[in-house]
């Protein structure tokens, strides 16, 4: 086992290998919102709801998240296992589907600033 110590990258590595091997998962794209189809946004087209001023409703704090892209579970962990390995006594029940890449904002979107 490698020594333990305080150092930014290895933290930074070691909280995005625990990202990466526990996602969130869904069923369905309304288990990422509390279930509230309405907070849920189609890129169609149509305005998106920072660029009309949405507004935050009583007592909530409004946020983006904008997901890039979504990875099969039971694929994806089906894949890991055949390469890696897996000998744990209890398995890993891969169900649906996780966000690939899945940024979220305060504000409104925007890219970042170049200098």
């Amino acid at each position: 086992m490698p020594p333990v110590n305080n150092k930014p990258d290895a933290i930074l590595a070691a909280w995005t290998a625990l990202e990466v091997l526990s996602p969130q998962s869904f069923r369905r794209e309304t288990d990422l919102v509390g279930g509230d189809a309405r907070a849920i946004i189609k890129l169609d087209g149509r305005k998106l709801p920072w660029e009309i001023g949405e507004k935050s409703r009583p007592s909530y704090r409004l946020f983006y998240q904008v997901v890039l892209g979504t990875i099969k579970l039971d694929g994806a962990v089906s894949a890991l296992v055949e390469t890696y390995g897996d000998t744990r006594a209890e398995r890993f029940g891969a169900r649906g589907e996780a966000a690939a890449g899945s940024p979220a904002s305060g504000r409104a979107p925007r890219p970042p600033c170049r200098s």
